[in-house]
């Protein structure tokens, strides 16, 4: 029996990869019972960089806390399961391309007729509805037509575009997708009705560049309009990419001389600083006291300006890289300005302070393994990680049974039909 907020809600989770897979975590990491139906052969991440076969560290990460039951969609008996199984669920979760779902008759339509108080939740590349909706997406893809890979503006040596390699595409819309589901179980709590909950990959990341993305008269004339003629002329001129990187890094250059990264004498350490008042105190650690950019009427983009803030940019990397990161984050800390060492993710779960945010779960499949705890903490009724990650329909017999309903020979009809696994 699970625990926590959500304890006794069970979830049906049709999940590919990453978005829906996370969204599922999280829900599980609430105390949901969530029971991830696998396709014969099993979630493609689970042999992405398998060291064990069907047990990458990159499905584990994904998939912690939950039940595996193998059905195949494609037979008509593996659908009829998901349909006597479907009222005993309070949520399916699902991130398969737009069409798929009715095809497979797992469908919000199909599945809500079986089911009229279930939560559906729906997450696709780019929408269930546009010119683009049946294409299919990734998080990478969407980065890219969402706008964040231009944002960040880094280029690999043949001057293309590098996609940040963490997934803030995926990783972000499953937990928008489980805020979103148990806002809708509040809401049927209210009101006793079910719905439609959706999300996308695309809607994700404009949302996460607000700024660059919101419309707005008054700055935009002085901002955005300049910035948008500025990258027009240069591909009307046959410009390249990296020009139209380079117009818009000069363009921000003022806002990032103290919200940037740098080389010390033994690391990388980065410079949070977004407010004026950190910016202050970041120019009192380096020693710079004729620093413009925050004058009212600083325009970085201008020639002058522009060289001045090159030239502000070139003492600081030189600064920086006189002392060590520790000696740097020790003067930084004193003045209160925010700072971090740039630290390798392969390290930091051994660093004293992450390893506070790790917890011990025993596999069965590699024995002690360490995940990283819920991201949020329920003080009257906590969250935790209800299981280690399951192996390939390692509940597919226990599920059929209790939530299904079928009888042993029901169960070994189906798997010698191979409908399930």
């Amino acid at each position: 029996m699970t625990s926590g907020p959500l304890a006794g809600l069970r979830v049906l989770e049709f999940s590919l990869i990453l978005s829906a897979p996370y969204g599922g975590s999280q829900l599980s990491d609430l105390g949901a019972e969530v029971v991830k139906v696998e396709q014969p052969g099993g979630d493609p991440f689970r042999n992405l960089g398998a060291v064990v076969p069907d047990y990458s560290k990159t499905f584990q990460s994904v998939n912690r806390g939950k039940r595996s039951i193998v059905i195949d969609l494609q037979s008509p008996e593996g659908r009829a399961v998901v349909h006597q199984m479907v009222p005993s669920f309070d949520v399916v979760m699902i991130n398969y391309r737009p069409g798929v779902p009715a095809r497979l008759g797992i469908d919000y339509e199909t599945l809500s007729a079986l089911h009229p108080t279930l939560i559906y939740v729906d997450i696709s590349g780019f929408g269930t509805s546009g010119p683009m909706a049946a294409q299919a997406a990734s998080d990478m893809v969407a980065q890219a037509y969402g706008g964040s890979t231009a944002a960040d503006g880094r280029l690999d040596d043949d001057g293309a575009p590098v996609w940040m390699s963490i997934a803030i595409a995926d990783i972000p819309t499953g937990a928008a997708a489980a805020m979103g589901t148990v806002a809708a179980l509040y809401h049927r709590e209210r009101t006793g009705q079910g719905q439609l909950v959706s999300a996308s990959l695309l809607r994700t990341v404009m949302s996460q560049l607000g700024l660059s993305l919101m419309r707005e008269p008054v700055s935009d004339a002085a901002g955005r309009d300049v910035l948008k003629a500025e990258l027009a002329a240069i591909r009307q001129r046959g410009g390249s990419y990296d020009e139209l990187i380079a117009a818009r890094t000069t363009f921000f250059a003022a806002e990032r001389l103290y919200e940037a990264g740098y080389v010390a004498s033994d690391g990388g350490i980065v410079l949070g600083a977004i407010t004026r008042e950190q910016r202050d105190a970041c120019r009192r650690v380096l020693g710079i006291d004729d620093d413009p950019t925050d004058d009212s009427g600083f325009d970085a983009t201008a020639a002058e300006p522009s060289r001045q803030v090159a030239a502000l940019k070139q003492r600081i990397r030189d600064r920086i890289a006189e002392h060590s990161v520790d000696e740097w984050l020790e003067r930084f800390a004193e003045q209160g300005a925010p700072a971090s060492a740039v630290n390798f993710p392969e390290e930091i779960s051994d660093d004293p302070l992450g390893i506070l945010e790790m917890v011990e779960l025993i596999s069965t499949v590699v024995g002690p393994t360490r995940h990283v705890m819920p991201t949020v903490h329920n003080r009257e009724a906590p969250t935790a990680i209800q299981s280690a990650p399951p192996e390939l329909g390692d509940a597919t017999d226990d599920v059929l049974r209790e939530i299904g309903g079928l009888d042993p020979d029901a169960i070994a009809a189906l798997r010698a039909s191979g409908a399930v696994a």
